[in-house]
C-alpha cells in the first residue's frame, strides 16, 4: 500500500492537539506515514502562550516515518493555512490526507484513507475521500447497502483526502459566483446534498465566512465530482466544546469509533444512489432558526451594497 502524507493543522488548543496526535499514533500505518504539521501563528496576544505550548509539544511527537513542522510566522487563519498546506503537499506528493487539531481517529483511519486514495485515484469524478460519516445515514436507507461506503456530491471537512488532479480544479476566488447566485436551477442542484450549502456559499462571498470547505464543496459541484463517505465514521470531532473558531458547544456529532470497519467493502462502481442521497440530505438539514438568522444578515449586507 502507498501511504499518502498527512497534513495536520494546529493552532492554540494544546489538549485537543494531544488527543488528535495520540489517536493518530495508534493508527495502523502510522509508522509508515509522513506527517506534516502546520502550526499557525497567534492572531492576538491572548493566543500567544497557547500557541507556544502547542509548538513545544509538537517537538516531542514520535511514531511516524518522518515529521516536519511548519511554524507560520504570521497568522494565516484556518482557510488560508489549509489551502496553502494542502496545495504544497499535493504538488510534492500527488495526494494528501488532511486533519485538524480536534479530530480523534479510529485506529483504522489511515488504512481506510490510503486504501480509498489508491483505489479511486484514476477516476476523475471521485474528487475526495471523506472519513467522517453521520451516524443516522444508514438507518434512514430504503434498501440495504452491500458496501460500507457511498458516493455523494459533497465532501466532509473532518478528516479527508484528495489528489492534486482534483485540488487543482479549485477556484478559491469563486469567479463563477455571479452566474450562480441567482440561477435557480444551479442552486437547487447544489442543494441536493444539504440545504445549508447555498447559504454558506453566499455568506462566504459576502464576507461573513472565511471557509475553504464551502469553496471545496462548490468545486465538487462545478466539476460533477463526488466524495466517498463511510457509513461508520473513522473520525470523531471533539471540538464542539466551545473552544473552536467555528464550533459551539454541542453533542450532536458524537461518534462511536468502535464501529469503524478495519477492512471496509468499498463500492466497485461510482454512482449516487437516490435513497442514500435522500438520507444524506435529511442528515444535513440546517435548522430553521439558524437559516433565518443568517438570511436576514445576508439581506442586510446585500441591501447596503446596492
Amino acid at each position: 500500500m502507498e501511504y499518502s502524507p498527512i497534513a495536520l493543522f494546529v493552532y492554540n488548543r494544546p489538549w485537543h492537539t494531544k488527543q488528535t496526535i495520540e489517536a493518530l499514533q495508534k493508527n495502523i500505518g502510522a509508522a509508515n506515514s509522513t506527517l506534516y504539521i502546520f502550526s499557525d501563528a497567534p492572531k492576538n496576544s491572548a493566543a500567544t502562550d497557547y500557541v507556544e505550548e502547542v509548538r513545544s509539544y509538537l517537538y516531542t511527537i514520535i511514531g511516524f516515518k518522518n515529521i516536519t513542522i511548519i511554524e507560520r510566522e504570521t497568522n494565516f487563519g484556518l482557510a488560508r493555512s489549509i489551502i496553502d498546506g494542502v496545495t504544497q503537499l499535493c504538488d510534492d506528493y500527488g495526494s494528501v490526507i488532511v486533519l485538524e487539531d480536534d479530530l480523534i481517529t479510529s485506529q483504522y483511519f489511515l488504512t481506510y484513507m490510503n486504501t480509498a486514495l489508491e483505489r479511486y485515484q484514476n477516476i476523475d469524478s471521485v474528487m475526495s475521500i471523506s472519513a467522517f460519516g453521520k451516524k443516522d445515514i444508514l438507518h434512514n436507507l430504503l434498501y440495504d447497502d452491500q458496501y460500507d461506503a457511498y458516493f455523494v456530491p459533497r465532501n466532509s471537512s473532518w478528516g479527508w483526502g484528495t489528489w492534486k488532479k482534483s485540488w487543482s480544479l479549485a477556484d478559491w476566488e469563486v469567479n463563477t459566483y455571479d452566474d450562480f447566485k441567482n440561477n435557480k436551477i444551479k442552486r437547487e442542484k447544489f442543494s441536493e446534498s444539504g440545504n445549508d450549502l447555498c447559504l454558506m456559499l453566499d455568506l462566504q462571498q459576502y464576507g461573513f465566512l472565511d471557509s475553504w470547505a464551502i469553496r471545496w464543496a462548490y468545486t465538487h459541484f462545478l466539476n460533477d465530482g463526488v466524495s466517498l463517505v463511510p457509513y461508520y465514521s473513522y473520525v470523531d470531532n471533539i471540538g464542539f466544546d466551545g473552544t473552536g473558531t467555528h464550533c459551539r458547544s454541542s453533542n450532536r456529532f458524537k461518534i462511536d469509533l468502535s464501529q469503524a470497519k478495519m477492512i471496509p467493502n468499498l463500492p466497485d462502481s461510482v454512482q449516487i444512489k437516490e435513497d442514500v442521497l435522500d438520507a444524506f440530505y435529511s442528515a444535513h438539514k440546517q435548522r430553521f432558526a439558524s437559516r433565518f438568522y443568517w438570511k436576514i444578515k445576508l439581506l442586510g449586507r446585500r441591501l447596503r451594497l446596492l
